[in-house]
């Protein structure tokens, strides 16, 4: 049997995105020239991997086995390249890292610019994410850091916390609310909230504590970017729900934060897939990190 390490590629492409062509813009060749090595990888294997309706491709038993397989397959060979490439050249690397937009007022100043100042020639790419896509990536290999929000561990994760703030509800300074001492969620029912997206954990933790006290919140505006739900907090009836620390990076005119009656803890952890190669890269910087905030705290 004749199979390349390219065509397995391609598949597993192909598997992931679920199109043809969506798989072909990630791979950078044409359409027609993925089609034909997808045909080649099936006439070596004697068997279709993916079952072609109405123009939909859904993968067959036979394609669900070899991508369960090819994924390992691909996974050592990236790991096998990161070792070379680790012994050849100590000062050059690649990092790919989720994160949510809400850590980067905290991470970037203090740590990515200086991390870069040293190694100038080691490329970080970041993709916003909540916490369980960015597990997903750890797990799959398309991570090799990641950040997130404390919550339910997974197994095939390493987690460290590194920094804890308290979750704070953020109001113009002639609210209604604003002379309250603390916040009870049962008070948040009147007032439009300003959250993160649905996929981001800390929305879900505030939908859920509206729930459990017998309502349904309003939602005035939802973002990733805990900055512009504060800026929309300014219209003196709405409310933001942001971490004390990221409410504190700027200031914010005629605006006050008051803390909840129950304390709603916000860790921001560190984490890697466990049991897995690091590059020296990625080792390098997340010394830097663990050394930056577990030494502050």
């Amino acid at each position: 049997m004749d199979i390349e390490l390219r065509e397995l590629k391609y598949f597993v492409a192909v598997a992931k995105l679920g199109t043809l062509t969506k798989a072909a813009d990630s791979l950078f060749i044409s359409q027609p020239a993925l089609t034909k090595a997808i045909k080649k990888l099936e006439q070596s294997i004697g068997a279709d991997l993916f079952d072609r309706e109405k123009n939909q491709l859904k993968i067959t038993d036979v394609g669900q086995e070899l991508l369960k397989k090819s994924q390992c397959l691909m996974n050592d060979y990236e790991e096998l390249w990161a070792r070379i490439n680790d012994v050849k050249n100590l000062d050059v690397g690649h990092i790919s890292i989720g994160l949510p937009p809400c850590t980067i007022p905290l991470l970037f100043h203090h740590t990515f610019l200086q991390f870069k100042k040293t190694y100038p020639n080691i490329c970080i790419d970041f993709s916003d994410n909540g916490r369980e896509e960015v597990v997903k990536g750890l797990l799959s290999g398309d991570f090799d850091l990641g950040f997130m929000i404390e919550d339910t561990p997974n197994s095939g994760i390493e987690e460290v916390p590194l920094y804890t703030t308290e979750m704070v509800a953020v109001m113009h300074k002639s609210h209604k609310l604003a002379k309250c001492d603390v916040i009870r969620i049962e008070q948040l029912k009147e007032f439009p909230l300003c959250i993160l997206q649905r996929d981001y954990l800390m929305a879900q933790q505030i939908l859920l504590k509206c729930h459990l006290a017998g309502f349904d919140p309003i939602i005035g505006c939802s973002s990733s970017n805990c900055d512009f739900l504060i800026k929309m907090a300014q219209s003196k009836n709405q409310i933001a729900t942001v971490p004390r620390a990221i409410y504190l990076e700027k200031t914010y005119e005629d605006m006050i934060a008051l803390p909840f009656d129950e304390p709603w803890l916000w860790i921001l952890c560190m984490a890697w897939k466990k049991d897995s190669y690091l590059s020296y890269a990625v080792r390098t910087l997340r010394s830097i990190i663990l050394d930056q905030f577990l030494d502050n705290q």
